[in-house]
C-alpha cells in the first residue's frame, strides 16, 4: 500500500519500527519499501547496522540512509531498595524453600529462545553443585512448551524446575531471582533483560544480535559466546557467583543503575516526541511552500 498512499497524499510521513533482523520490515521481501519511509527506528545500533548493510547491498541510494535512527526500548524503573520489600512472593506462592536459589527464564517457547539449552545448563549446573539448592523457573508460552516439559521429564529434573506459564506479575518472579539467563541464538534486545536489570537482577545471557549493547560483561552481568563450551561457561559463572557474594552484590548493585538513563520509558518517550515533531514540522514546512 505503501507507493499509492505516498502518491496520494503527498504530505504522509510514514515511520515504522524495527526490532529484528530478517523479520517484516528487515526481510528482503520488504526491504524495498525503504524510500517510502521518512523515518525508521531501529532498537538497537546492531540493528541499524543490519539496515544499512542490506541497503548497501540493493543500491538504497546514500540519501536514504539518514533516516535510520536508533530509539533503545525503555521500561519502568523502580524505586530503588525495592528488591528487599518485594521478595518472596514468588517464593510463597510456589513453595520455593528459602535455601534455593532461583535461575530464571522468560520468553517465549521457541527454538530461537533454545529453552533445551537452558535446561542443559540446569542439569549440567546441578551435578557440578552438589551442595547448592538449585530452583529454575520457565515462564512463557509458546509452541515448544510442551516439548520443554518433556525434556525436562526426561532428564529427570521434574522437582528442579516450575514453568508457571504466562505470569501476570512477572516482577515478583524477578523479586526473587538469583539469576536471569538468555540462551538464545539471536536476538534483538530482550525486555525481559531490561527488566530484571531494573530490579537489580543481574543477566549471564549468549553474546549474540544487541545483547551486549546493554550487558556490560563483568558490570551488570555476564556474555557468553554461542559455542560448543557454552554450557561449561553458563556453570562457570553462576558457581562463581553463587560462591562470591561480594562479586554478587556488586553486579546487583550496578544493575539498575545501567538500564536508568538510555533505556527507560521516559528518556524512549522523550526519543519519540523528539522524531514525531520533526515530521510533523516537516510536514508543516513542504505545506506551507507549496501554498
Amino acid at each position: 500500500c505503501l507507493p499509492g498512499l505516498k502518491d496520494k497524499f503527498k504530505n504522509l510521513k510514514v515511520l515504522d519500527v524495527l526490532h529484528t533482523e530478517k523479520w517484516a520490515g528487515t526481510s528482503d521481501k520488504y526491504i524495498w519499501a525503504a524510500t517510502y519511509i521518512d523515518r525508521r527506528i531501529c532498537i538497537s545500533h546492531h540493528l541499524r547496522k543490519c539496515v544499512l548493510n542490506r541497503y548497501e547491498a540493493l543500491d538504497i541510494k546514500p540519501e536514504f540512509y539518514s533516516r535510520v535512527s536508533v530509539i533503545h526500548n525503555g521500561g519502568t524503573i523502580p524505586t530503588k531498595g525495592l528488591r528487599s520489600k518485594f521478595n518472596g512472593k514468588f517464593r510463597s506462592q510456589h513453595h520455593v524453600p528459602a535455601a534455593c536459589k532461583i535461575i530464571t527464564f522468560v520468553g517465549r517457547f521457541s527454538a530461537e529462545k533454545k529453552p533445551f539449552l537452558f535446561i542443559e545448563i540446569a542439569r549440567a549446573l546441578i551435578a557440578r553443585t552438589p551442595g547448592q539448592a538449585w530452583k529454575f523457573i520457565m515462564a512463557g508460552n509458546g509452541p515448544y512448551l510442551e516439548k520443554t516439559r518433556n525434556r525436562i521429564k526426561d532428564c529427570g529434573l521434574q522437582q528442579h524446575f516450575i514453568l508457571p506459564g504466562m505470569l501476570t506479575n512477572v516482577s515478583d518472579l524477578y523479586w526473587d531471582s538469583f539469576l536471569l539467563l538468555i540462551v538464545s541464538k539471536n536476538e534483538g534486545i530482550p525486555l525481559v533483560m531490561q527488566e530484571a536489570l531494573a530490579r537489580n537482577v543481574p543477566v549471564i545471557a549468549t553474546n549474540v544480535g544487541a545483547i551486549s549493547e546493554l550487558i556490560q560483561d563483568g558490570i551488570n552481568g555476564y556474555l557468553i559466546n554461542l559455542d560448543e563450551h557454552v554450557i561449561d561457561r553458563f556453570v562457570e559463572k553462576i558457581t562463581a557467583l553463587a560462591n562470591d557474594q561480594k562479586t554478587y552484590d556488586a553486579l546487583s548493585a550496578r544493575a539498575q543503575f545501567t538500564v536508568h538513563t538510555e533505556f527507560s520509558f521516559q528518556y524512549m518517550s522523550e526519543r519519540y516526541r523528539e522524531v514525531m515533531s520533526d515530521l510533523m514540522n516537516s510536514s508543516a514546512d513542504k505545506k506551507e511552500t507549496v501554498a
